[in-house]
């Protein structure tokens, strides 16, 4: 959390759907970047993320390197606080959350043929999909150990330079 609040803070601005659905209401940082919003708002409104056999190879063909990652966490931070209040209890500022993502998932190099972005987003979304199916195994967990289990499960493999440890 201490490394989050170092993530620079941008304007802050509200988008609803396309659709003008107001459910689908949320915050986005200065970014610059409608793509990124796109795709949060089309995760946010299918949550398809919260199925096992969520299809990550299709999302990436939509949104590339670059998007998979934010998009995908920022999504299903958005579905866990609908549900826990996560965000308010632990005093989480949406927009330096957003930032932190953005700034790991260019941490990943792309050219890193399996500990990337990909990768990364594929783990936290396995991992959320497991634990919103699983009622007892979530509430198992306060909102700090769920945050800090997701968190955890998106950042494992950033900055892996792709060598095994026998190699190193």
């Amino acid at each position: 959390l201490q490394r989050m609040s170092l993530a620079l803070d941008h304007d802050v601005r509200n988008l609803e759907s396309p659709e003008g659905d107001s459910s689908c209401h949320l915050t986005t940082i200065g970014f610059k970047d409608e793509i990124l919003t796109g795709h949060i708002l089309f995760l946010d409104h299918k949550k398809h993320y919260r199925n096992v056999n969520f299809d990550i190879q299709e999302f990436y063909k939509r949104t590339g390197d670059k998007y998979i990652f934010p998009s995908l966490a920022m999504s299903i931070f958005h579905d866990i606080d609908a549900k826990t209040n996560m965000f308010n209890d632990l005093k989480i500022k949406v927009e330096k959350l957003q930032n932190y993502l953005i700034y790991i998932s260019q941490k990943y190099d792309s050219k890193n043929c399996f500990h990337n972005s990909l990768h990364a987003a594929d783990v936290g979304q396995t991992l959320y999909s497991m634990l919103y199916h699983n009622n007892t195994l979530i509430n198992r967990f306060n909102n700090l150990e769920l945050f800090t289990l997701l968190l955890s499960a998106f950042v494992h493999d950033v900055g892996h330079n792709g060598t095994s440890n026998d190699f190193l």
